[in-house]
């Protein structure tokens, strides 16, 4: 069993991640920032392994009015940025679930707008792991991108890298640089994925 860390020094992330539009009735941020305070009671879960079979995370996706609110408690992973996201795995071909070492058979994000990254519906902030012993990451963070029901059964990944969100400065592109090539557009260059959790209740 995983134990929580201390959460001393822990990155803690408050993201609000595509609110409904101005023309739609929303909450006020007042009414989001408290209920955000209250202790995440899971409505579904995802316990993480790396390629080895090692648990290195607990991942909680609570009930919120804009859609989740969404909770990673890690460790074991190397010091730094890895991007997290929610994957399909809704391809059969591949297999299903968390087959490692890989993990391909979670399949691309989970993107049933059809749309280009950073704009799928799983993709979420990054998680900063922290040096020292053990070394952990923690974030807590609110997206509308999905409800909890709606990713049952879908797969979070860690990646190796942090997500640059296909974000391609333009002072990049104007010294030469080519623009956000398709593994950007796909992924935001995230890298391999090093650990994988099947959604459940």
């Amino acid at each position: 069993m995983l134990r929580q860390p201390s959460f001393q020094g822990a990155m803690g992330v408050l993201a609000i991640a595509g609110l409904a539009s101005a023309c739609t009735s929303r909450a006020s941020i007042e009414e989001i920032e408290s209920e955000s305070q209250e202790p995440l009671v899971g409505v579904a879960n995802a316990v993480m392994l790396d390629a080895a079979g090692n648990q290195v995370a607990l991942v909680r996706f609570g009930q919120h009015s804009v859609g989740s609110r969404v909770q990673i408690t890690a460790t074991g992973l190397s010091t730094g940025i890895h991007a997290f996201h929610v994957h399909a795995n809704n391809d059969p071909t591949n297999g299903d679930g968390c087959i490692g070492p890989t993990f391909v058979s979670a399949d691309g994000h989970y993107n049933p707008a059809a749309v280009t990254h950073p704009n799928h519906a799983g993709d979420m902030p990054v998680v900063f792991f922290s040096a020292g012993s053990p070394n952990f990451g923690f974030a807590n963070f609110i997206t509308s991108n999905f409800t909890p029901d709606e990713v049952k059964g879908r797969v979070v990944i860690l990646h190796a890298l942090a997500d640059n969100c296909a974000n391609i400065p333009e002072r990049y592109t104007a010294a030469g640089v080519p623009g956000p090539d398709a593994t950007s557009l796909a992924t935001g260059d995230a890298g391999g994925r090093v650990a994988c959790g099947v959604i459940t209740d």
